[in-house]
């Protein structure tokens, strides 16, 4: 454990630029808060209005996944209770909603969200390329490790695939 703890670290300072330009750090920013929960919501409106068969399912889908996933997230980081970055290692250029790190809701819902999107939408795949800018942002502000993302990712995964499959039924 001692040795993935170490990767991580490393992985993190190739990521993180304390030193980050006020134009990139405003795009970063930008990036990041397109993983705050608003543009789910947008597009699960748009889901519900525009009324076909894949929007139905892509909707349900989720509904479902978000419904499973945000208590399993939140009882996994204040379970695990991994310190951030910002709060160990650097000074971080946002602050966090909450203490600890592991895994990362916002990789988790970006991920969640791009592939129940790129499931149903097959032409709007280039989601899960947003899905990776914010999971990067996260590391890229200081107030997440690259495996805070990659198990806030596969977790995303994990229940997109519960929605998707509960959608169905």
């Amino acid at each position: 454990m001692q040795t993935i703890s170490q990767l991580d670290r490393k992985a993190f300072f190739k990521l993180f630029n304390h030193q980050a330009s006020k134009r990139r750090l405003y795009v970063i920013k930008t990036v990041s808060k397109l993983g705050d929960g608003f543009v789910y919501l947008m597009v699960g409106a748009v889901c519900y209005v525009v009324d076909t068969e894949a929007s139905k399912l892509a909707l349900s889908a989720l509904i479902l996944g978000f419904a499973l996933e945000r208590p399993i997230y939140y009882l996994l980081k204040n379970t695990l209770k991994r310190e951030r970055p910002s709060q160990t290692i650097v000074e971080g250029f946002v602050v966090p909603s909450d203490r600890f790190s592991l895994p990362s809701g916002h990789s988790s819902a970006a991920w969640l969200f791009a592939s129940v999107i790129s499931w149903y939408f097959p032409e709007l795949s280039y989601v899960l390329f947003v899905a990776v800018a914010i999971s990067l942002s996260r590391v890229m502000l200081g107030v997440h490790y690259p495996c805070d993302i990659l198990v806030g990712a596969m977790l995303g995964i994990c229940f997109a695939s519960v929605g998707i499959i509960g959608a169905t039924l």
